[in-house]
């Protein structure tokens, strides 16, 4: 079959650059569904610590940064999770997040799954922005757009019920154009943020590397190759600015797609190889399955491994009337939302007229909708990278790592990744650094004291704990020496730790153990 025809029926180059294939847009869904069940599951592990009143964010430590933040771009959300700060609360709402994952997943009154799926992703990430990334913004926008696509036309549940398929595998409306300009703004507005001196020079790429809390044992083998470093920075940042231009060329449409897919594909199997950031390299692959062309579907190769996703081998239904009042509405709606997620991107950039398009009155629509959106990644790499200590004093006169579990060292591991388990809490001490979360340490630092005290007996009660960081000046000129170290606070009562300290010290000296 011609790429250029669908069921026989041609397709005009309007349509086939914002359209996209029903086979494509369900497999999307299915994978979709599967990662929002991972998401689910690996949050799952710290329900108590990242979600509930007694873990490192109470709520009425997010209401208060809620409320500083109401009037500008970066206004939190509302959230559901934050109706009660109770585990038994918690544990309720992924059940039902995970029930509605796989409603969609398999199709079944796929619209109203796709909506739950929405609510309660974008409720569970207001609860806690500490451990965000730009991989959470990016699922949360696929699922947004998804409420407005037929998901269920093929490969569901649904369409076994209807007994046929849709008059056509081709879909072009306004939902399917939001869905292409997601996948466009994430890499384009993120290639424009790093024409800036550190990619273009060529050294981006060794400061990101040696961030140790995300970086694996390949990514920094990598810095004995500085050529290859600047090379990786030069493609990456002309990649994510051009390459994704080709999008909207109609002529061989579908081979710029499958062109964009391969090269973004090998980009985040890149960054997967390189650094542990969670899904984002995941998500992002799975966004490109719904920009699968026909002739990808329609091609030799697939025919002989999978005949049963051919034309053919669908049945269609006759062709729809009009489309219905609702609809349209439907689709008006989310012609604006197109038009506004094209604005809110636009004034990130730093060009004065751009930023103009978003003013304060109308930013609210984002933040009740979720749309609003940011994708930078590591645009300004960081110039530090943190290690921690959670020092602290024990009734009994030992001083030990709580958070490590082992005695106090303070000599840099070979791993700071290892020593933070799970990708959630390297992502919460990672922002914890930064000046603007520098309010939640208290709670974070209160967290950690309570659930050493929750472990332990009472001989091994917290008196005194002191949370350091050691700030390593990272960069090209990287020499293994230069440090910052910052005290993040003191937890406990200080006069503890003086009387304690007291206290071992006579007792060392009945021994003989130091000179009189």
């Amino acid at each position: 079959m011609s790429p250029n025809l669908i069921d026989s029926k041609p397709v005009s180059a309007l349509s086939r650059v914002f359209g996209c294939d029903a086979r494509s847009l369900a497999l999307f869904r299915m994978v979709v569904g599967v990662i929002l069940l991972i998401d689910l599951l690996m949050r799952s592990q710290y329900i108590e610590a990242m979600y509930t009143d007694s873990g490192v964010l109470p709520r009425d430590v997010l209401a208060a940064f809620t409320a500083d933040l109401a009037d500008s771009k970066d206004a939190m959300s509302w959230s559901l999770h934050s109706a009660s700060g109770s585990v038994q609360w918690q544990i309720s709402l992924f059940v039902l997040a995970a029930l509605a994952a796989v409603m969609f997943m398999v199709g079944w009154h796929t619209r109203i799954a796709t909506i739950v799926s929405w609510v309660l992703l974008v409720s569970l990430q207001a609860r806690n922005p500490l451990i965000l990334t730009s991989g959470d913004t990016l699922l949360k926008l696929l699922l947004f757009w998804s409420m407005f696509l037929p998901l269920g036309q093929v490969w569901s549940i649904d369409a076994k019920r209807r007994g046929q398929g849709p008059p056509s595998l081709h879909v072009a409306s306004a939902a399917t154009a939001g869905l292409i300009l997601v996948i466009f703004s994430m890499y384009f507005f993120t290639g424009l943020s790093k024409c800036n001196h550190y990619w273009l020079s060529g050294e981006a790429m060794d400061y990101v590397l040696r961030l140790d809390i995300y970086a694996t044992g390949f990514g920094q083998w990598m810095l004995d190759y500085p050529w290859l470093l600047k090379i990786i920075c030069w493609l990456t940042v002309g990649g994510e600015t051009l390459f994704p231009l080709l999008l909207f060329i109609p002529w061989h449409n579908d081979r710029w797609r499958l062109f964009n897919l391969i090269f973004f594909w090998g980009l985040h199997a890149s960054i997967a190889s390189v650094m542990v950031i969670g899904l984002f390299s995941f998500t992002s692959m799975i966004a490109w399955l719904a920009l699968l062309p026909t002739s990808f579907w329609e091609s030799r190769l697939v025919a002989r491994m999978c005949p049963w996703v051919q034309a053919r081998q669908i049945p269609l239904g006759p062709a729809r009337p009009a489309m219905p009042l609702a609809r349209g509405a439907v689709q008006l709606l989310a012609a604006f939302f197109l038009v506004y997620s094209l604005c809110w991107n636009l004034s990130n950039t730093t060009y004065p007229l751009a930023r103009d398009l978003m003013p304060p009155s109308v930013r609210s629509v984002g933040k009740w909708t979720n749309l609003k959106q940011g994708f930078t990644m590591f645009d300004v790499p960081p110039q530090h990278s943190p290690w921690f200590v959670y020092e602290a004093v024990l009734k009994n006169g030992k001083t030990m790592d709580i958070f490590r579990n082992r005695p106090v060292d303070h000599v840099r591991p070979e791993s700071v990744r290892a020593t933070i388990p799970g990708h959630h809490w390297r992502r919460l001490h990672r922002n914890l650094v930064r000046p603007a979360f520098e309010r939640f340490r208290p709670s974070v630092g209160n967290y950690i004291v309570n659930r050493w005290n929750a472990q332990h007996p009472p001989e091994e009660q917290v008196l005194f704990m002191k949370w350091i960081v050691y700030l390593d000046e990272i960069g090209p000129n990287y020499n293994g020496m230069d440090q910052v170290v910052q005290v993040w606070g003191h937890f406990g009562d200080p006069a503890a730790q003086v009387d304690l300290f007291d206290s071992v010290f006579q007792q060392m000296k009945k021994k003989g153990d130091i000179l009189p």
